[in-house]
């Protein structure tokens, strides 16, 4: 089932006061933005902004990645972020996948993955991208042409975010332990990003991620809208002022009723140990109907030790050309930890939405139907109680049916692949169109 919401326009606009040398320098070295949730101890430069962002192209502008097709572009390099005390110590990867047509143009889709600690090279390589992770002839990952890539109307820009994860990396004292304050460098990578490439301002900008993403997103948004309104009131601010239009999935892990009023202790036993038994059914948690040992991750997610495989061979080492002391990390725990034990996962982040969402701001949360862990009655349930001017029109809407068993699979009379037809949720929801032909209205 699909619940519409009405009435949400898309919020771009921007300026274009650029400073290029000798990097962005940054108007808030204050917490603008910030949603009062810091969690413990503060150390060191960990919970300030970023003094300036310094944008730097690794890859050859020239050569052809390999698993492209003939003439697909891509551009990969680092953000380096100069923190409070006026030294470079996170830096952040980057790799701009450009759009085949007219990419000057065509919008802009920011990826990264969950977690927190998941890599942003999942999407991207899942057929976002051009390219698509599958299994060699000997059994290790293989990169090959992906069927339905995204690029085909979108460039996707990928970030390993926060830093840390995949190909970022910085020093241990440096690393975020929020999703606030991680925030931060998304943004004045953004900004850093959008000084280099200013006609990529033009078209559309959305931010799409998955599983954690939803505890991140709302933070990014946050922060961007935050900022835009505080450079709004600085007549001499330089900030581009651009803002997303979301798609964000949120955990369902976080029950968005409970309050310190309503727990109970009883009921969270019997709920973590329904969680457990859970665990021990032999089943994919992200995908019910698969059987496999959680256990073992690569025997539920073979996709990761594939991902490592590609993103660890030389083809595309020397391609992005990454320092050589720096090793691709799909799943850092170091980062996990980092959030974890700094509260991260207990915040109500949807709520962070309401003042973008007011502002104009579209969001688009989607899920499989049998995912048991982002499940489709959570994010009904807190998108129903997300104070917003439209929150009435959206209780009240009514829900549409999909014909057929797979929600993304079935709704294209055209085909029956999960990977175009998501293609083709992603582009109808950038041209405001309907997605059902029993939908009339648009979303």
């Amino acid at each position: 089932m699909l619940r519409k919401a009405v009435g949400l326009l898309l919020a771009a606009s921007f300026v274009t006061a650029f400073r290029l040398e000798p990097g962005v320098q940054h108007a808030f070295s204050t917490h603008v933005g910030s949603s009062g949730h810091t969690g413990g101890a503060t150390p060191d430069v960990v919970g300030q902004p970023n003094l300036a962002t310094r944008l730097e192209m690794t890859s050859d502008p020239n050569a052809t990645l390999f698993c492209a097709r003939k003439g697909d572009k891509s551009t990969a390099g680092y953000a380096h972020f100069t923190n409070a005390n006026g030294e470079e110590d996170k830096h952040m990867f980057w790799w701009w996948f450009h759009a085949r047509k007219d990419p000057e143009n065509a919008p802009v889709v920011l990826i990264f993955g969950g977690g927190p600690g998941s890599s942003g090279m999942f999407m991207p390589f899942s057929g976002a991208g051009p390219c698509r992770v599958t299994a060699g002839e000997d059994g290790a990952g293989a990169a090959v042409p992906a069927e339905y890539s995204w690029t085909d109307e979108v460039n996707v820009l990928a970030i390993g975010h926060p830093v840390g994860v995949g190909h970022s990396y910085g020093t241990s004292s440096s690393l975020r332990n929020s999703s606030e304050r991680a925030a931060w460098d998304v943004d004045d990578f953004l900004q850093a990003f959008w000084v280099k490439y200013p006609s990529l301002t033009k078209g559309l900008f959305m931010i799409q991620s998955a599983s954690y993403g939803g505890t991140y997103i709302p933070n990014i948004v946050n922060v961007i809208h935050s900022r835009n309104l505080a450079a709004a009131e600085i007549s001499t601010s330089a900030r581009v002022v651009k803002s997303p239009d979301a798609a964000s999935p949120v955990p369902s892990l976080h029950d968005a009723e409970m309050s310190i009023e309503r727990f109970s202790l009883q009921t969270c036993d019997v709920a973590v140990g329904a969680i457990y038994a859970a665990g021990l059914t032999g089943r994919n948690p992200y995908h019910a109907t698969q059987a496999c040992n959680i256990g073992e991750v690569y025997d539920c997610f073979p996709e990761m030790g594939r991902l490592n495989d590609v993103m660890h061979s030389d083809k595309i080492r020397s391609y992005i050309k990454v320092p050589d002391e720096v090793h691709f990390v799909y799943t850092s725990e170091d980062t996990f930890h980092r959030f974890y034990t700094n509260g991260d996962m207990a915040q109500p982040a949807y709520q962070l939405l309401t003042p973008a969402i007011n502002a104009g701001l579209r969001v688009l949360v989607y899920n499989g139907n049998t995912d048991g862990v982002c499940s489709w009655r959570s994010n009904v349930s807190w998108m129903r109680l997300l104070k917003t001017t439209h929150q009435a029109a959206f209780r009240t809407a009514p829900d549409i049916a999909w014909p057929g068993v797979g929600w993304l699979r079935q709704m294209m009379p055209v085909t029956s692949s999960s990977e175009d037809a998501f293609r083709e949720i992603l582009v109808k929801w950038l041209r405001n169109e309907t997605f059902v032909d029993t939908d009339a209205d648009s979303l």
